[in-house]
C-alpha cells in the first residue's frame, strides 16, 4: 500500500513537470515570435540603416578571417 502512494505521488509531481515545461515552452515560443515580429518591423523600418551594417559586418567579418589566416600561415612558415 505503501509503495502505491509513493508511486503515485511521484506521477502526480511529474505531471505537474510536465505542465510546467508546456507552460515555459510556450511562454519562449511566444516571446520569440514577438520579438521576431518587433524585429522585422524594425528592419522595414531602418532598411537603409540595416544594409549599411550588414555591409560593415561583411567588412568586418573579411577583416577578421584575413587576420586569422595571417596568424596560422605565419605560425606554419616558422616551423
Amino acid at each position: 500500500m505503501e509503495d502505491m502512494c509513493i508511486t503515485f505521488i511521484y506521477h502526480k509531481k511529474n505531471e505537474n513537470m510536465i505542465h510546467m515545461v508546456d507552460k515555459a515552452g510556450l511562454g519562449s515560443l511566444i516571446a520569440g515570435i514577438v520579438l521576431i515580429l518587433l524585429g522585422g518591423y524594425g528592419m522595414y523600418l531602418y532598411i537603409p540603416e540595416v544594409i549599411v551594417v550588414l555591409k560593415g559586418s561583411l567588412g568586418i567579418i573579411a577583416v577578421l578571417i584575413g587576420l586569422f589566416l595571417a596568424v596560422i600561415g605565419f605560425f606554419i612558415m616558422k616551423e
